[in-house]
């Protein structure tokens, strides 16, 4: 087992964002830890007082020893925390971490060292649960894990759900559970998540006479559609804000054209190809950022920013305040761009009620049949030969059960129980609640909530998960060399890509 070092800076954090394990992009990570960092390092000094924890009550005969796989771990995080604070309510459990990369690991390796790891992390961890040795609980694995070809070596999560009495399904978003299911069964459990989401350039929109208050949600085809007239006034504007990649849409895509159920892809159809050609013309140049770590950022809140001082000639030293070191650069040299892609979590579902200036959103953002996708970075799976799964599931179920506080203050830290919306609706009535009373934190200009928003947020976001929902992290197959072939070196037609994608995605689904 390997011991981490305390994180000491926020420097570290920016190197430790390209190996964020099951994180769908790298450079959303970079920014959101980059806020947090801002936020969370003040320390509490209370001690903890017995109403902060939610569990089963001591003495329920909980013992043993609990180990928590992943492929990364920093002693900061939420879990970290959720783990001592499950053992300060039972004397008896020991819960450790299994990981690959620690802190030290993270901030000495080169990123292409650090995504070796990680893959041969993967690959040893596919074998060890095929051969029955999995004997730990996993955490924040499922998109790498590959859950189709390893969900029968995983408990079904509803065996325990339904049967738990501390369970009231009533208090948790439960069309979030439903779309993790794989065959029927829910092999992850999250206790967070977020939502696909995209902004707009608002005076883009207006010029194309749409009515960014009308908005309820936009497809691929949308997204396309409304850029490819907008070129027509600008031939050079960039589609995504950062230039983050022409293959940026195709992660919400890609489940429209692969039926997991069926074990069936369908990425020959004319529907498909016409994707890949309008995709291919898209404009994505950024040559005065820096491709570590400016390219890619596509926040809402820095496109905001680049439209100010575009528009007025502001100075970004100043809009930016105290983050004018680290993006100041960013929105100065980055091109104008129709778009910006960022995955809606609690901040961003706080910035909706204060819309900016200059850019619109966030909109919820589906494939071209209406899925909205969905997805976890912090979540559990069971494999079915840990020894000790009534422990675990007890663990599990902590970390999902209402709470009385946001954040781990009752244990000298102001890290956040999550930054991502929680599975539980009373949970994310406390975040909005601590919104409304000290403002929204991770946010470059901070929105203050009137407390008569809170209500209205959430039935918003119960009306966004009634639409038909996917998780992306089931449909990790790796296929990026196909599109790099398609759309950086252009060595395939689109019906040549599409036909790779399709052969690939076959022997993937009966693996």
């Amino acid at each position: 087992m390997k011991t981490v070092k305390p994180l000491c800076s926020l420097l570290l954090v920016l190197c430790l964002v390209f190996t964020c394990a099951g994180c769908q992009n790298e450079q959303e990570a970079l920014y959101s830890q980059a806020l947090s960092s801002q936020t969370d390092e003040a320390s509490a000094q209370e001690s903890m007082p017995e109403s902060a924890l939610q569990s089963s009550e001591p003495g329920d005969g909980l013992s043993g020893t609990l180990t928590i796989k992943t492929a990364s771990y920093l002693k900061n995080s939420s879990i970290n925390f959720l783990a001592e604070e499950f053992m300060q309510l039972h004397p008896q459990v020991k819960i450790e971490f299994d990981y690959e990369l620690g802190e030290a690991e993270l901030n000495s390796l080169s990123r292409t060292e650090r995504n070796m790891r990680r893959d041969s992390y993967y690959t040893q961890l596919r074998l060890e649960l095929a051969s029955g040795e999995g004997d730990y609980l996993l955490y924040n694995v499922q998109e790498k894990l590959d859950l189709p070809s390893v969900s029968g070596l995983l408990e079904d999560i509803h065996e325990y759900w339904d049967s738990d009495p501390d369970i009231d399904p009533e208090e948790y978003f439960t069309p979030v559970l439903e779309a993790f299911t794989v065959g029927g069964k829910i092999p992850v459990l999250p206790f967070s998540f977020k939502y696909n989401g995209m902004y707009f350039s608002s005076s883009i929109l207006q010029s194309l006479s749409a009515d960014a208050g009308s908005i309820q949600s936009v497809s691929c085809d949308d997204i396309l559609d409304w850029y490819e007239e907008a070129r027509k006034s600008d031939p050079q504007l960039n589609l995504i804000f950062t230039s983050p990649g022409k293959d940026t849409l195709f992660a919400a895509e890609k489940p429209r054209y692969i039926d997991l159920e069926n074990k069936t892809a369908d990425f020959q159809s004319p529907n498909f190809i016409r994707f890949l050609e309008r995709t291919a013309a898209v404009s994505n140049e950024d040559p005065e950022l820096d491709p570590e770590s400016e390219i890619g950022i596509s926040d809402p809140e820095l496109m905001n920013e680049k439209l100010r001082c575009l528009y007025t000639g502001a100075d970004p030293s100043v809009t930016l305040g105290n983050f004018a070191e680290l993006f100041g650069h960013l929105v100065t040299a980055s091109r104008p761009a129709f778009a910006a892609q960022l995955d809606v979590g609690l901040a961003e579902m706080a910035s909706a009620l204060h819309p900016m200036e200059y850019v619109a959103g966030p909109y919820p953002y589906t494939s071209s049949d209406g899925k909205l996708g969905i997805t976890s970075l912090e979540s559990f799976a069971l494999p079915v030969s840990c020894k000790n799964k009534d422990l675990a599931w007890a663990f599990m179920k902590h970390c999902v059960l209402p709470r009385d506080s946001v954040d781990f203050s009752h244990m000298g830290s102001r890290q956040r129980y999550t930054h991502d919306i929680p599975l539980s609706k009373t949970n994310l009535r406390n975040f909005l609640e601590d919104f409304a009373e000290n403002g929204v934190p991770m946010m470059i200009t901070e929105p203050r909530l009137d407390p008569m928003d809170l209500e209205n947020t959430t039935e918003v976001l119960e009306q966004i998960l009634s639409m038909p929902l996917v998780n992306t992290g089931a449909y990790g197959v790796d296929l990026q060399d196909y599109l790099d072939e398609y759309y950086i070196n252009a060595l395939t037609t689109p019906e040549q890509c599409a036909e790779k994608l399709q052969d690939r995605v076959n022997i993937w689904l009966h693996e």
